[in-house]
């Protein structure tokens, strides 16, 4: 299988020495965890950050494309919280922006979410109509509209979402890596941790013939988080997601990203001409539901990714596919993320959960998350992202 289209970032690799013992320990490389891990030291606690994989695994695999949503169309997610959540929810991910956009990283280009799929076009226009009572920017488009913007053939109506924009994500990786790193922050790659010894005052983290002791424990790791805290075992399951990239083609061909067929699918073009689309899970009978392995690539979703392209995208129908990879995002069994201390546990702090929208949520979530720690109020978090809901 050939790699992604970007190498890991120089910043990114590379390992400290993990001291005995931390203030606060943080398990998973994620943007969340370096985000928790740079602000904790900033802050003055003793930090180690300690990984299984390389640091920002896996969202240096996605595209960038940060999106004002969390993929469905949005009167599903009142529908399912209420408008008040619905309206939290909403805040929490404009926040994310604009750290994004403070540390110079996002690019506001807007994005088109456009009907893909049978039915769609109800959906859409139903999703339009509450963007108004959420304070979500967006203006509704007709079939032709939206295939005269793309230059494409095929899709329905489409939601402009002029906030909406990209992010380099091996930039904002390196960034992190080293605004943590700067601060003091332990860096500890390629450890996984196979176990856990509560002693009073603190934690005991163990791995292979190594442990630390730390006072706190952020958990920002993947699914894999379920081997060492049980708690997390009927929450947290893997997902695998798959991508293609063409070849360059002519700058400009795709001015702003897109998404479709109710989220499952996102293409975006990257600043070297190349075109990348993604998603498509939904060719395998199990959505990709509990794959662990990113080195496979499942054929049925890598056919729908090239047949959409050139479905959508005639003149791109025979454009070389130059990469095609995939990555184990973290899913939760209600589709939010799991954000705050678990409960009855205020040495155990959850961050994790993030599925395919790392790049929207994961930065102001860990900026929360030590804020918690460092004052001991966390008030940012939606009531629905909070680890209590799953009592």
């Amino acid at each position: 299988m050939p790699a992604m289209p970007w190498p890991v970032p120089v910043a990114c690799r590379g390992a400290d020495p993990i001291p005995e013992t931390v203030d606060v320990a943080v398990v998973g490389g994620s943007l969340a965890g370096l985000t928790a891990a740079r602000l904790l030291a900033e802050g003055g606690a003793s930090v180690a950050l300690i990984s299984d994989g390389p640091l920002g695994e896996p969202s240096l695999a996605a595209p960038g494309i940060v999106q004002q949503d969390l993929g469905e169309h949005p009167h599903r997610l009142v529908a399912a919280v209420g408008q008040e959540e619905a309206r939290a929810i909403h805040r929490f991910l404009v926040e994310n922006r604009e750290l994004l956009q403070r540390g110079g990283w996002f690019l506001r280009t807007g994005s088109l979410v456009v009907a893909a799929m049978e039915h769609e076009d109800r959906e859409l226009v139903e999703g339009f109509s509450v963007c108004e009572s959420l304070s979500l920017a967006a203006t509704l488009l007709s079939a032709e509209e939206v295939c005269d913007r793309l230059s494409a053939t095929g899709f329905g109506p489409g939601r402009l979402q002029p906030d909406d924009g990209v992010i380099e994500p091996g930039a904002v990786e390196a960034a992190m890596v080293a605004g943590a790193r700067a601060a003091g922050a332990a860096l500890c790659p390629g450890r996984r941790i196979t176990g856990v010894e509560d002693r009073r005052g603190g934690s005991r983290l163990l791995w292979g013939d190594g442990a630390v002791r730390a006072d706190v424990v952020v958990l920002a790791g993947g699914f894999r988080l379920a081997s060492a805290w049980p708690w997390f075992s009927d929450k947290l399951y893997p997902v695998r997601h798959q991508w293609i990239a063409t070849a360059p083609v002519a700058p400009g061909r795709l001015r702003l990203p897109v998404s479709g067929q109710h989220g499952f699918s996102t293409w975006r073009q990257l600043g070297d001409g190349r075109i990348v689309a993604g998603g498509g899970r939904f060719a395998s009978p199990h959505l990709a539901i509990g794959e662990t392995d990113a080195d496979v690539i499942d054929p049925r979703v890598d056919h729908v990714l090239r047949a959409n392209l050139g479905r959508f995208f005639p003149d791109l129908a025979d454009v070389a596919i130059d990469h095609a990879w995939a990555a184990i995002a973290t899913h939760t069994c209600d589709g939010l993320p799991i954000i705050g201390p678990l409960p009855g546990r205020v040495d155990l702090v959850a961050c994790t959960g993030f599925h395919a929208h790392e790049h929207a949520l994961a930065i102001r979530a860990g900026q929360v998350v030590a804020e918690g720690l460092l004052t001991g109020r966390a008030p940012g978090i939606p009531r629905t992202f909070r680890a209590g809901r799953m009592v």
